[in-house]
């Protein structure tokens, strides 16, 4: 275990803070002082090397964020004294009116943490949406779809914190320690039913010759796949082309419209494109929230749709 141990301070040491000329162990021991990592070992159910997104629903807020860190150290745990967290939160619109800068949340002592198979203490840390907003001072209203949620740890070893700052690429991102010290989740707004009634669809072409999504002539329209199985397809008829499905037949400006039943737990809305960059729409919810709002030039792909006001 002492040779384990050893070879984890070089790479420890070596991670934080890299190596001067020499190379030799005793050089490392001698010229640097040994750091500390916060290996993550599991992240909202996924490892380090699945892609798990990390996000929270302001729809929801009892949804929670959840990560099981191992604490690495030369004394394999025996000098590491307490670990620190921190929460922070960034306004990602435009004006950015209420980022609000880091708060120590809590400061969790070293004798909280469990002994992993290697005998080095881990710690799970979980906290809802309603503690996270409750802690920075924000309500569910504040944020909007996009902003960011941030935790950050850091380890105190014999009475220096360790973080995000004093560590390099290895240490934040290495294939072993995977130690970021910091997670940002992004803040969605995820129903667990969608509204019933009429989703309106209002559609323009700059050029008034309807719609031409896919190719010069035409293509298909908006689809939007509900959780019943149920398809609709929505889009101004082309009048350079005919149309493979039931298109609202103006050139300019018209709207369609999509009934949702009640009890809809999904609903995919597809763009197809703006093949002459002339399509422009926007979609707005029963409750009369404008959901969407696409400009001229729009890429294809999903929809997002911003539900945090439904």
């Amino acid at each position: 275990m002492k040779k384990i141990g050893k070879i984890l301070l070089v790479i420890i040491a070596l991670s934080f803070f890299g190596c001067e000329e020499s190379t030799l162990v005793d050089d490392v021991f001698d010229e640097t002082s040994s750091g500390t990592v916060l290996r993550t070992l599991e992240v909202n159910g996924c490892s380090p090397e699945e892609d798990c997104p990390l996000s929270l629903n302001l729809k929801d807020v009892s949804s929670d964020f959840t990560v099981t860190l191992e604490e690495q150290d030369e004394s394999f745990g025996e000098d590491f004294e307490e670990m620190r967290v921190y929460f922070s939160f960034t306004d990602d619109t435009p004006e950015d009116t209420i980022s609000v800068e880091e708060v120590l949340f809590a400061t969790i002592p070293a004798s909280n943490f469990t002994p992993t198979e290697k005998g080095l203490p881990s710690y799970t840390f979980s906290e809802t949406t309603e503690t996270f907003l409750d802690a920075l001072g924000l309500t569910s209203s504040d944020p909007e779809k996009g902003d960011f949620i941030n935790v950050r740890f850091g380890a105190v070893v014999d009475g220096k914190e360790w973080s995000f700052d004093q560590a390099n690429n290895n240490i934040t991102g290495g294939a072993y320690f995977s130690s970021p010290f910091i997670y940002s989740m992004i803040l969605e707004c995820e129903l667990d039913v969608w509204p019933e009634g009429d989703w309106i669809v209002t559609m323009e072409d700059s050029s008034g010759d309807g719609w031409q999504t896919t190719t010069s002539t035409g293509g298909p329209g908006i689809t939007v796949t509900l959780s019943n199985g149920d398809v609709f397809e929505v889009g101004l008829c082309s009048a350079l082309g005919e149309s493979d499905y039931e298109c609202v037949d103006q050139l300019s400006s018209g709207t369609g419209i999509v009934t949702f039943p009640a009890g809809i737990t999904s609903a995919d809305w597809v763009f197809p494109g703006d093949f002459l960059g002339e399509i422009s729409f926007t979609i707005t919810s029963p409750n009369g929230n404008v959901v969407a709002k696409y400009p001229t030039g729009s890429s294809s792909g999903s929809i997002e749709l911003d539900l945090c006001d439904e």
